[in-house]
């Protein structure tokens, strides 16, 4: 053998036997624990319990809306409320509820019974995403709507 052969043979001999390798392993993080899941209390729940529960956030979010409604349903201008009451009734019955734009309103107030006959003229688009001009005749009692009539221009 040369003394080449030797050298490599050496070296090879010295990398393999009890030397520490050169590249250390990288340290692996130490295992966490996992995160609770917060809905497990919940599961655990006998059934009855969880519809009580459920019952509960229902009557108290009813009573939250009723009483944010009586806070802040009804204006003490009935024109404000008759404009409001055909904007809803208008989004609620579009093609597109986002492109409607109420253009014009006259309202005519009945002294005995509170009604107002609200002539409401608009745009909206309609079924096939071009913007039309329409106008609707809302009968308005107590800032509800009653009834809603097309009106011609």
């Amino acid at each position: 053998m040369s003394v080449l052969d030797n050298a490599i043979r050496d070296q090879h001999v010295s990398v393999v036997s009890s030397e520490p390798p050169l590249i250390t392993p990288p340290k692996l993080p130490p295992q966490q624990k996992p995160k609770p899941d917060p809905m497990q209390e919940f599961r655990n729940l006998p059934t009855q319990q969880k519809i009580a529960g459920g019952c509960m956030l229902a009557v108290i979010g009813v009573s939250v809306l009723l009483g944010i409604g009586a806070i802040f349903g009804s204006s003490d201008d009935p024109e404000l409320d008759a404009r409001v009451a055909a904007q809803m009734w208008l989004e609620k019955h579009a093609h597109d509820a986002s492109s409607v734009e109420i253009v014009h309103t006259e309202g005519i107030r009945a002294k005995n019974t509170g009604e107002i006959l609200f002539l409401v003229r608009f745009r909206a688009k309609n079924a096939f995403g071009a913007k039309v001009i329409g106008q609707k005749l809302f009968l308005i009692r107590e800032g509800q709507v009653v009834s809603a009539t097309d009106f011609p221009q």
